[in-house]
């Protein structure tokens, strides 16, 4: 079906969107404006297959006029990877929660930064109420052993101090 708009429906007489191919009802629900061009709607699980050869990546592609290809998203059968990449020099991936806010990052040299936009070392935590990093060893196991070890390698030696919590056998 094409309304009056000039959208089209497959399997539904009112697209909610550009091109909108409804198998069943969802609900009453509306697809945001900014993300209206594809729908895709079912009343159980709904999803999109991108099926390409063994030897090629299967990928979504994200382009504008100023970027041919901004960023992606691909699958790789022979290296068997998931890439989520940027294309653009300078640009970063971001990781979002409770409605846009940022939670982690990782800039174009590779640092990352939780509870920063802008980290400065390869891991940068920062946090208001006493930030803690865990490590835990859930194995249960007697003599089992948690560790953070820092180290400095040179060409000749690495110097290294751990810090280490042990549990010791019943």
């Amino acid at each position: 079906t094409i309304n009056t708009d000039g959208n089209v429906g497959v399997g539904t007489n009112s697209p909610d969107g550009t091109l909108h191919v409804h198998t069943a009802s969802a609900g009453s629900v509306t697809p945001p404006t900014a993300a209206d061009d594809l729908v895709i709607e079912n009343s159980a699980a709904c999803g999109i297959t991108i099926i390409s050869p063994d030897a090629n990546d299967g990928g979504l592609y994200f382009a504008n006029p100023s970027d041919g290809e901004a960023a992606c998203l691909r699958w790789n059968h022979n290296a068997d990877t998931l890439i989520l990449e940027t294309r653009n020099a300078g640009a970063s991936l971001v990781f979002e929660t409770a409605n846009t806010v940022e939670a982690m990052r990782i800039n174009s040299s590779g640092l990352v930064g939780i509870g920063t936009n802008a980290p400065n070392e390869k891991l940068h935590i920062v946090d208001d109420s006493d930030p803690t990093v865990r490590i835990t060893n859930t194995d249960g196991g007697t003599n089992d052993t948690a560790a953070f070890e820092l180290g400095v390698s040179t060409n000749t030696a690495i110097a290294s101090t751990r810090i280490e919590a042990l549990r010791q056998s019943d």
